[in-house]
């Protein structure tokens, strides 16, 4: 489903390269949390960026840029009727989601195979510009034309992307970052607690841990290297194809996961990339 949203996705945008009219408007909306229990951020987006800015404040602010190209004045129209921006707050978890025509949004599966995208005439692109209370969880998602970027939240963390890289700066908390086409660059405040996993098909996989790390490293590349400065012990498997330990750093190349043991272990922590490296380093290491 992800790699046919991201064939749609392209085919938009050479499409909008040849759009003549352009529509730009401004979105700004505040959403508040429910008191008490747990609080969720939800995006989803389709086309365009997510940018998350940790804050001190109760509630959620984002500044979204709408932009709307097409090739004539009732395609806009179109657009408007078919690409749809909704919101809801007032609850433990609050969210802004994109759907398009057919009611896709990012991240759920559907079974529908109509092919009324091919013939808009039009591209709808939203960029999200967020500051988010510090503790509150991401659920982030976007597909096409953006990048997904956080940096200074302590919740835990779910963020997918497919053409675009995914950069998560001086966070905390546990939890999954995937793309597909795109780097994935994550540094850690405190050390996850739980079962975490960064993934990417094309693009390098470089995450950075502070000391008192304890974990089960699962490390695969399929061509590039695999490189870590922890001080650990590496649990081959049986498919590597070679490696090396140099200089405290563990080398190696690997078709299936290749264990690394940090420390006591625990809890499992997942680099995946098809074509690039995984570097798996200290804050302020040189793991490279």
């Amino acid at each position: 489903m992800a790699i046919g949203l991201a064939l749609i996705g392209t085919a938009n945008a050479q499409r909008s390269s040849r759009y003549d009219v352009v529509e730009e408007s401004a979105i700004t909306r505040t959403l508040s949390f429910a008191a008490g229990g747990g609080r969720t951020l939800d995006v989803r987006n389709i086309n365009g960026f997510v940018h998350v800015e940790a804050t001190n404040d109760a509630a959620v602010q984002m500044s979204i840029r709408k932009v709307i190209r097409a090739e004539t004045r009732d395609d806009v129209a179109e657009a408007e009727r078919d690409v749809r921006l909704d919101f809801r707050d007032g609850a433990p978890r609050v969210d802004a989601r994109v759907s398009d025509r057919r009611g896709h949004v990012c991240g759920e599966e559907s079974n529908d195979r109509d092919d009324r995208w091919d013939r808009v005439h039009y591209d709808v692109k939203f960029d999200f510009t967020i500051r988010v209370p510090r503790d509150v969880a991401l659920r982030l998602c976007t597909i096409n034309g953006g990048d997904v970027i956080v940096n200074g939240t302590r919740g835990d963390f779910d963020v997918t992307n497919v053409n675009g890289l995914i950069d998560m700066r001086q966070i905390a908390g546990s939890g999954r970052a995937h793309t597909v086409n795109g780097p994935v660059s994550v540094t850690f405040t405190a050390n996850p607690t739980q079962a975490s996993s960064f993934k990417t098909v094309n693009g390098n996989v470089d995450v950075s841990f502070p000391d008192g790390l304890g974990a089960d490293f699962a490390m695969k590349t399929f061509n590039g290297g695999l490189f870590t400065d922890f001080d650990g012990q590496p649990i081959a498997s049986a498919a590597q194809t070679g490696g090396e330990r140099k200089n405290g750093r563990i080398l190696h190349r690997a078709n299936e996961y290749t264990g690394v043991l940090v420390s006591n272990g625990r809890p499992e922590i997942t680099f995946e990339t098809l074509n690039g490296n995984v570097r798996a380093r200290r804050a302020g290491g040189a793991a490279r």
